[in-house]
């Protein structure tokens, strides 16, 4: 999910209006907050689309934005489709970080830099890991509350 949208989808037995229903009443508007509210997302839900996050506590940098829509299929179910996009933050943030502690790496090694290496190499595993780890986490909390919401499985789609 570093920089390519992944797609979902999930067919309920919820008529478009129940899925807005649950969306929207478990969705609080998106604003600067003290405290984590009682809500599984943030956001905005519209009559037929969405655009959210799901709500957690401490560092949201890396919580990507839910993008959605859903609509009535030809069997009378909803078909709920989204993709998780990063911010725009996190998007220019990485490549940047990852190229300077490259040019610190290649610095260090041109002067042969011990410490300068081990503490280049140490920043990019630790930042890499910390990126792959915290969006597959949010990405697994994310599906759960979908499936548990609309008590049904989601399928990746093709992008």
């Amino acid at each position: 999910m570093l920089l390519k949208p992944q797609y979902y989808q999930l067919e309920t037995n919820y008529s478009q209006e129940e899925v807005f229903k649950i969306l929207f009443e478990n969705t609080i508007e998106k604003k600067f907050r003290l405290f984590t509210p009682n809500k599984i997302f943030e956001g905005k839900v519209f009559k037929d689309s969405f655009i959210i996050e799901k709500v957690t506590s401490g560092n949201k940098s890396y919580i990507p934005i839910i993008h959605g829509d859903f609509q009535i299929s030809s069997n009378n179910s909803t078909i709920i489709t989204f993709h998780l996009k990063q911010k725009s933050f996190v998007k220019i943030f990485i490549p940047i970080w990852f190229t300077i502690i490259s040019i610190i790496l290649l610095f260090s090694i041109y002067t042969l830099s011990i410490i300068g290496i081990g503490f280049s190499i140490l920043l990019l595993f630790f930042g890499l890991m910390f990126y792959f780890v915290n969006t597959e986490i949010t990405r697994t909390k994310i599906m759960e509350s979908f499936e548990n919401l609309f008590q049904t499985k989601i399928t990746q789609i093709k992008s």
